[in-house]
């Protein structure tokens, strides 16, 4: 092979950009900012179930990105958002179990 002539074919699909994790990653981000901007625009609730599942859906797929490409200070941020948000499920689903409770004769 050429080096030359090599050094001048590009294929972006083979660009560490479409690395699987970084597919993974990005579609956390995109799950992460589009749950926010749900919220924002009044079509979700901050304590709904979906808005919690979303949010530790999200920063889950940002983690596994980053034990590829590892950066501690997005681990931490990351995990806490995981951590938040399970807390989130847990409380959401403590007190829909309440709400049964009470309606039961």
């Amino acid at each position: 092979m050429n080096w030359q002539n090599a050094s001048l074919r590009y294929d972006p699909l083979e660009s560490p950009l479409f690395d699987l994790h970084n597919l993974i990653g990005g579609l956390g981000f995109v799950l992460l900012l589009g749950t926010y901007l749900l919220l924002q625009l009044n079509r979700i609730e901050a304590q709904s179930l979906l808005y919690s599942l979303l949010n530790a859906l999200g920063a889950a797929l940002l983690l596994v990105s980053l034990a590829f490409d590892f950066n501690l200070s997005a681990v931490l941020v990351e995990s806490s958002w995981l951590v938040i948000s399970l807390i989130g499920i847990a409380v959401t689903l403590v007190d829909k179990n309440r709400c049964k409770g009470k309606d039961a004769p």
